[in-house]
């Protein structure tokens, strides 16, 4: 598959504002569902007390939810496609981009790289966050239930469906699908920075005031896919994952 500009010419306009918003609107609400519905789960947990410890049963769910979820958004992203008369091979090369002064799109592993550096300026962020922020207990329910073997197999349980599905699942909605829909319905490019930065924050709202920072990485990431492509992007948010992932089991395996 080539996804080069070339690859991919524009077409005409042929949606209304309110026609777009009804598509994006429809797969933003089902696929991203089961997410939303965890997150008020625990937020209604949390009125009632503490929430009791996960268990293995829960990390399965986990694994179902995101394999729901992923299933949604492929399901979603060729729906709007055939909708629009399109393939899906439109959301990894944008038909409309913001030109670099060169005329010509950022290479795909400059591309990579200056994702991974916008995820890396999140984790700092959210670091930066929890040094201001009072201290949290040692350990809180649902954390890894022990000391060495115990605790790496919790953490591979719990944050390896995150590593393998979240790029795919976020990057082909918010920045894929979203940049072309509201392209073709000819919207101005404020308005596609903030619907996409602003769902990508109302995902990470159970993060509280620390979601912000997810507006930031919502607006890096969409500069990035109007000047590039998509796949570089979804590879950096994976490596991001990825990177996170083997450090926590790292730290379970050493300090439990």
């Amino acid at each position: 598959m080539t996804l080069s500009p070339e690859a991919a010419p524009r077409p005409p306009a042929t949606l209304s504002a309110g026609r777009a918003y009804a598509l994006l609107g429809v797969v933003v609400a089902v696929a991203y569902s089961p997410s939303y519905l965890v997150m008020i789960h625990s937020l209604t947990e949390g009125l009632g007390g503490p929430a009791p410890a996960a268990t293995w049963s829960d990390v399965l769910i986990d694994w179902a939810r995101y394999a729901l979820m992923l299933g949604l958004v492929i399901f979603g992203c060729v729906w709007v496609s055939r909708r629009l008369g399109l393939g899906v091979r439109e959301l990894f090369t944008p038909s409309a981009p913001a030109p670099t002064r060169s005329g010509r799109r950022i290479h795909p592993v400059i591309t990579w790289v200056l994702g991974l550096l916008a995820f890396a300026g999140l984790f700092a962020g959210l670091e930066l966050s929890a040094v201001l922020a009072t201290p949290a207990p040692a350990q809180a329910a649902g954390s890894a239930p022990g000391p060495g073997l115990d605790a790496v197999l919790w953490e591979v349980g719990t944050r390896v469906p995150n590593t393998l599905a979240t790029s795919l699942i976020e990057e082909m909605v918010l920045l894929g699908l979203i940049a072309l829909v509201l392209g073709l319905a000819e919207r101005p490019a404020w308005e596609v920075y903030a619907l996409s930065a602003g769902i990508r924050a109302a995902m990470h709202a159970h993060h509280g005031w620390d979601a912000l920072w997810w507006v930031l990485l919502g607006v890096a990431l969409m500069a990035l896919y109007r000047r590039g492509t998509l796949l570089p992007l979804i590879l950096a948010h994976a490596t991001y994952n990825a990177e996170i992932t083997v450090l926590t089991i790292t730290l379970a395996l050493l300090f439990g």
